[in-house]
């Protein structure tokens, strides 16, 4: 017996909209019915270039929830958007796939958690990088056992993102009272979440600082200089309850690095280097496990299994399929990132050590 297939909307037709739109449009299992943007303009132009009906495109987004065109939705917005919307979808049973981090503040993110947890609605957080398949791959290897006690965790996520020039669509994410912060709410909670995914391992406290190295950026729309009120970069030591360290370098002030990643994990029996390219955004993994391999200092790029590839949007089908592999991040997933973010801009703004108590 086929399956129904899942009625998609999408709000928000930002740079991240492709992302969701491409993950629909490649599975069996969905079809895009809905979208809908505030800003009528590019609402316009997202539904005359994918040929979407003017009846089946919304400004307000509980509008299009009220439609009866939908059965589930991406959440596609500014940060401090996320959890009003999701907390609407909430109201009228309609499972939710959202972009990180979660919202801007701890409170906000837990009431959602609670009231999604009580209900029981189905939802996915999008940490984009617990789908690569290398990541996928690496969290078998550790835990195998292969690599034994993990001592080191040495992170990097670097982009020239910071350094490019912007558009309007994008400018929020210079507005701390709209996006929540900068580096740390765009890029770190993605690395934090990809370390515990790939380790298993938890933070038990934290040493970070956060700055803005541009201060002013031109207005889109009238050239005027604004003041950037969000981060660039963070620099951050980490320790783990396991015993274990961690070092994350992460900047959107990188000339020539588009959007590259690399985990370095050192255990008691040997390492993995986990790497996202960002000339071709291949994911890859070295090792170097076991006499004689370190013995010689070699590592050796690993070939991945299909078995690893997986994509995002299909995970959530997967999920409102009952078949996901529980592998996807959720609401609790999402809440851990949103207070470690609060933990790393207190330890900045202290210029100390924090602990990360478990709530």
């Amino acid at each position: 017996m086929s399956k129904k297939k899942i009625r998609m909307g999408i709000i928000g037709t930002g740079m991240i909209f492709n992302r969701h739109y491409n993950g629909i449009k490649g599975s069996p299992d969905a079809e895009l019915t809905a979208i809908c943007d505030a800003n009528e303009k590019a609402l316009r132009k997202k539904a005359q270039e994918l040929d979407i009906p003017e009846s089946h495109t919304f400004t307000d987004f509980k509008e299009m929830f009220d439609s009866g065109l939908i059965d589930a939705v991406s959440i596609c917005t500014p940060n401090n958007t996320h959890v009003m919307i999701a907390m609407e979808a909430l109201k009228r049973n309609i499972p939710f796939a959202m972009e990180k981090p979660v919202g801007v503040n701890d409170d906000e993110v837990l009431k959602l958690y609670e009231a999604v947890t009580e209900k029981g609605l189905k939802n996915m957080v999008c940490f984009t990088y617990r789908f690569k398949k290398a990541a996928r791959f690496a969290k078998h290897i550790v835990e195998s056992g292969a690599i034994g006690e993990i001592y080191h965790v040495y992170t990097e996520y670097i982009q020239d993102y910071d350094l490019r020039p912007y558009s309007l669509p994008t400018f929020w994410r210079f507005q701390k009272d709209v996006a929540g912060g900068g580096v740390v709410y765009d890029l770190g909670c993605h690395v934090m979440d990809l370390v515990t995914f790939i380790t298993g391992l938890k933070y038990e406290s934290l040493c970070a600082t956060t700055e803005n190295v541009i201060k002013t950026r031109p207005d889109p729309e009238t050239n005027e200089e604004r003041e950037v009120t969000t981060d660039d970069f963070c620099h951050m030591l980490t320790k783990f309850t396991s015993g274990a360290s961690g070092v994350f370098s992460i900047s959107k002030c990188c000339a020539g690095r588009k959007n590259y990643q690399r985990i370095q994990i050192y255990g008691s029996k040997g390492a993995i280097i986990y790497t996202l390219s960002d000339k071709n955004l291949e994911d890859m993994i070295e090792v170097c496990i076991g006499k004689p391999y370190t013995d010689s200092y070699n590592f050796t790029k690993l070939d991945i299994p299909a078995e690893y590839c997986t994509e995002q949007m299909q995970s959530f089908f997967d999920i409102l399929n009952d078949c996901g592999d529980g592998m996807a991040a959720d609401l609790e997933d999402g809440l851990v990132a949103q207070r470690l973010i609060t933990k790393v801009m207190e330890s900045s703004e202290k210029q100390n050590w924090v602990s990360v108590a478990e709530k």
